[in-house]
């Protein structure tokens, strides 16, 4: 698939090792994706040493509790096929703060507009042949 997409946008393919762990990278510029499969799991990051840490000792994602509050709020069980989360009041925070460094402001409208989002959950569910996929937005 990254070779795939590699040919239809501005990217390059690497490699690159973490923790003793090949790593595979797809870098669009500013950022770069990086992913591995190991333990029966495929992590896929854009943080530059996201797979080291997730594979460290230490408080890991699922000990934050704005992940938490975001997974009770999106009903998401336990088990999941595939998970997706994005804290988007973090997120919007930082997308404001690189838009102020670029010397651009958000217009006062979308900052209003943006402000009682807080974040995003996506996942899969399978039961027998049936596999069901659900996306929450939470807003505040």
């Amino acid at each position: 698939m990254a070779r795939r997409v590699a040919t239809l946008v501005p990217a390059r393919r690497g490699e690159e090792t973490q923790g003793g762990l090949d790593v595979k990278t797809l870098n669009f510029g500013p950022v770069t994706v990086r992913w591995a499969g190991f333990d029966g799991r495929v992590s896929l990051t854009t943080a530059p040493t996201g797979i080291a840490d997730y594979r460290a000792s230490g408080d890991k994602l699922g000990d934050n509790s704005a992940f938490k509050d975001a997974l009770d709020a999106a009903g998401a069980p336990d088990k999941t096929n595939g998970l997706f989360f994005v804290n988007v009041a973090d997120a919007m925070e930082l997308a404001k703060s690189y838009a102020g460094l670029g010397g651009a402001n958000l217009p006062p409208e979308v900052r209003e507009n943006l402000k009682p989002l807080q974040s995003f959950v996506a996942f899969a569910t399978s039961d027998g042949d049936l596999t069901k996929t659900t996306a929450f937005l939470e807003i505040k």
